[in-house]
């Protein structure tokens, strides 16, 4: 039976790029958050802007002007700060597939050296069995011989 000798290792690396692609999962749902965030910061801007706009039209009081004014450049500020922390999520994201990519292909590697490893056994096994068959042919040819003799 064939046994790699750096299965250890294997399985360390397999378990590193599981925790890898988990948390490269996590990153992208956190972006999907933000993003969510961000949407709903402009709807309520553009929600705000509307109601400013109907009660301007009817006549509204200067301090109830200045307040959505204030509320509106708020919401603004916010979307500009989910501007930045999308962009540092998506860069988070970039850096976690660049170390994912690493991790497959150091597991990738270990694979093929334990793939042909496993041919290399393989073959062994076909050479012993070939042989053995070869020697049992011999052996049996040699009696046939010995019997025809007798």
């Amino acid at each position: 039976m064939y046994k790699f000798s750096l299965e250890s290792l294997l399985g360390h690396r397999k378990s590193i790029e599981e925790s890898f692609q988990k948390e490269l999962a996590d990153l992208q749902r956190l972006l999907q958050e933000e993003m969510n965030k961000k949407m709903n910061f402009k709807k309520e801007r553009e929600k705000n802007m509307t109601e400013l706009n109907q009660k301007t039209s009817k006549g509204i009081t200067a301090g109830d002007n200045l307040i959505y004014h204030n509320f509106i450049q708020r919401l603004a500020a916010n979307i500009d700060q989910q501007d930045q922390r999308i962009v540092e999520v998506e860069k988070e994201i970039g850096n976690k597939r660049m170390v994912l990519l690493e991790a497959v292909k150091n597991r990738k590697a270990l694979e093929k050296l334990k793939e042909k490893g496993l041919e290399a056994y393989a073959r062994k096994l076909a050479k012993k069995e070939e042989l053995f068959i070869n020697e049992v042919a011999v052996n049996n040819f040699a009696r046939k011989i010995s019997f025809l003799k007798n």
